[in-house]
């Protein structure tokens, strides 16, 4: 009975010793786990081909970092000979002045623009400075003319945008701001001008110039257009401003943001035809005054490239309108009027609307419908010529 009762302890015993270490790994999986790993790992690469294969890689990988070391030192090295070149490099800069290039390419300027009894020399006396001469080398700068002198101080200061102080310097980032620089100039110079800043902005936009800004400031029309053209009508780099005076003396500043508003007589014409097609305004003032517009605009465009030619009475159109139809005509082809001329007046069609709706046809009639497309279009009335709108066509 002892006996019995001492294996059944025995048993007992080892069955709570089984428990435990069962709960001991249970308690520990996340270590057991990574030992079992480990030991797999281990067992896998004592094996006789992945021995093999893992050195190959190590030396494989200990003639890579030999190779990048090399190369890390001989980096090192062009660092300090590129160094030793720029140093070398600046230091023959030093020794030859630049002043001598500005000269010429402001004398090349000069000659371009038909500028031929005076151009730069080379002040000895001063170093980097200059001398305004004629061309039996005696000084000018006292005999020159007002456009001479805007035109010279405009190169000068052209040079000094994308140069530095000094020769061996580099050109810093500029801001620059040009005011009305064609005063006292031809047209011939107006157009340089123009065509240097238009370069210039086109370079600060690319990002590829020391220029990061450019300001120009001017009242004259003509060089506006000239400067500010551009290929890309909604280029968002561009922004233009206005300062407009009021009958009180106050001048406001108005930003016409990338497009500008600026337009000549003709485009203004133009650009009044569409403001009328989206009023309502049927008052007297408004129809005496579309009807001189539409006047101006069949006499200055047919009477100056619009080639007139003669065309049969339309048979889709009522009386009055086929007279008005006729009428245009007659403005296309006449000279200009007097302030005697009451034919304004005898004009009726109805509608502001309707009379501009003839409008376009006589343009259609002359075969010229695609520049009144155009002209409507460029004055922002693109979306007049669409189905269903005042000037769609059928």
């Amino acid at each position: 009975m002892n006996v019995s009762v001492a294996k059944l302890s025995k048993l007992i015993w080892d069955e709570n010793e089984n428990i435990e270490q069962h709960n001991r790994i249970v308690d520990n999986a996340s270590g057991e786990r990574r030992k079992l790993v480990d030991d797999g790992w281990a067992t896998f690469l004592s094996g006789t081909t992945v021995s093999v294969e893992l050195k190959k890689f190590k030396g494989f990988e200990s003639r890579k970092k030999r190779v990048i070391a090399d190369l890390q030192a001989k980096i090192v090295s062009s660092e300090l000979d590129t160094e030793k070149a720029n140093q070398k490099i600046i230091s023959l800069r030093d020794s030859v002045s630049n002043t001598i290039e500005v000269a010429e390419r402001i004398n090349d300027l000069l000659r371009a623009m038909g500028f031929h009894r005076f151009s730069l020399s080379i002040a000895g006396e001063s170093n980097g400075g200059y001398r305004i001469v004629r061309e039996d080398g005696t000084q000018a700068f006292d005999s020159l003319s007002e456009g001479e002198k805007t035109f010279i101080c405009f190169a000068y200061f052209w040079e000094s945008l994308f140069g530095s102080e000094v020769a061996s310097g580099v050109p810093e980032d500029v801001v620059a701001v040009i005011d009305d620089p064609i005063s006292s100039l031809d047209s011939d110079a107006l157009f340089m001008i123009a065509a240097y800043i238009r370069d210039a902005a086109n370079k600060s936009i690319l990002g590829n110039t020391n220029l990061r800004q450019l300001i120009v400031l001017t009242h004259n029309t003509q060089f506006h257009h000239e400067a500010a053209y551009t290929a890309n009508r909604d280029a968002k780099e561009r922004r233009f401003f206005r300062l407009v005076k009021d009958l009180t003396g106050v001048t406001t500043v108005r930003d016409d943001g990338s497009k500008s508003r600026i337009r000549g007589s003709y485009a203004l014409l133009w650009h009044s035809v569409v403001e009328a097609a989206r009023s309502d305004d049927e008052s007297d003032l408004v129809r005496v005054g579309v009807f001189n517009i539409v006047r101006r605009i069949l006499e200055g465009y047919f009477k100056t490239i619009g080639n007139i030619r003669d065309f049969e009475r339309p048979n889709n159109l009522s009386a009055t309108e086929a007279r008005v139809v006729s009428q245009f005509h007659v403005w296309a082809n006449s000279g200009s009027h007097t302030i005697s001329d009451d034919i304004d007046q005898t004009i009726d069609v109805g509608r502001t609307k309707d009379f501009l709706k003839l409008f376009k046809y006589y343009f259609d009639v002359q075969n010229h419908g695609p520049h009144f497309d155009m002209m409507v279009a460029a004055s922002e009335g693109a979306d007049l010529l669409k189905p269903d709108q005042l000037f769609a066509r059928s």
